[in-house]
């Protein structure tokens, strides 16, 4: 291979293993796919059953394990190496070696599967927009996007109530002052946020940050502190934007399958006050 990794280090476990009882198990992710793999007739194709054997098997080379690693080295960073595709024999990680202006995946692809992919980079209005959908203009005339970073959280982690939650406890989406004033939209107002599939509800931030035509909606949220129980499952129904995002097979990227999760049409109106 010609790519090498830049660093690497290993990190202690913040707390050690134990059994929950009868309705709880705890796994690390490596253990959840392991099992998933195991059960599909697949685990010949990883490193063993526990998170240790896959990292002692990627250091065996360096003859050593990842406790002795994480003991006596704990960090490495790689050499770094430019212009590395004037060296005799390089290949960059392609099938033919090369820049590929046009992908020769996505060709044989196309070839194979007989739907035109076209393996030119080209521009496409996303499959949820007021262009591909004409007959939703006027009413959802702003565009959403979602997955921007926020702390103190990671994805749906840290949300049970205690000291990250009290640093950030409610759901935001950040709009454009303009445009909150034009909706009557005020700094902390609950709202709904409604796309062709339904509504969730967040608290607005008025900010310079994003286009007029754009609202940023948080991902992920839940309530741990809510109701464990359907209908309310945490509250996962309440304020999470992948409620009202669309993954039926017409809308997803025809060439990876993933669902949109930018771009989409969207309106934002304040919530009643029995809603908020």
């Amino acid at each position: 291979m010609n790519h090498r990794p830049m660093y690497f280090g290993a990190q202690a476990r913040v707390i050690e293993r134990f059994e929950g009882g009868t309705d709880v198990d705890f796994r690390d992710d490596y253990e959840f796919f392991y099992g998933l793999a195991k059960r599909l007739g697949q685990e010949d194709k990883w490193w063993g059953p526990t998170t240790e054997g896959m990292l002692d098997f990627q250091l065996a080379p360096m003859g050593m394990t990842h406790e002795k690693f994480y003991n006596d080295v704990k960090y490495m960073a790689g050499q770094k190496k430019f212009e590395k595709y004037k060296e005799p024999g390089f290949k960059f990680l392609t099938p033919s070696g090369k820049v590929e202006l046009k992908s020769s995946v996505v060709e044989k692809l196309a070839e194979e599967t007989g739907i035109p992919f076209d393996p030119l980079p080209h521009f496409e209005y996303p499959g949820l927009s007021v262009e591909k959908h004409p007959e939703w203009e006027g009413e959802y005339p702003l565009i959403m996007i979602t997955g921007a970073r926020f702390m103190p959280f990671y994805h749906s982690e840290h949300r049970q109530p205690g000291p990250y939650r009290d640093l950030h406890p409610d759901p935001i989406f950040d709009i454009h002052p303009s445009t909150a004033v034009d909706l009557d939209i005020r700094d902390g107002d609950w709202c709904w946020i409604e796309t062709h599939l339904g509504r969730i509800k967040q608290r607005a931030r008025k900010t310079s940050i994003v286009d007029p035509r754009v609202i940023s909606v948080q991902h992920d949220w839940w309530f741990p502190e809510k109701d464990e129980a359907l209908p309310s499952l945490m509250g996962a129904f309440e304020s999470n934007v992948n409620m009202i995002l669309d993954d039926d097979p017409d809308t997803l990227d025809q060439l990876i399958g993933a669902w949109q999760q930018t771009g989409v049409a969207v309106k934002v109106y304040k919530c009643e006050e029995q809603d908020a």
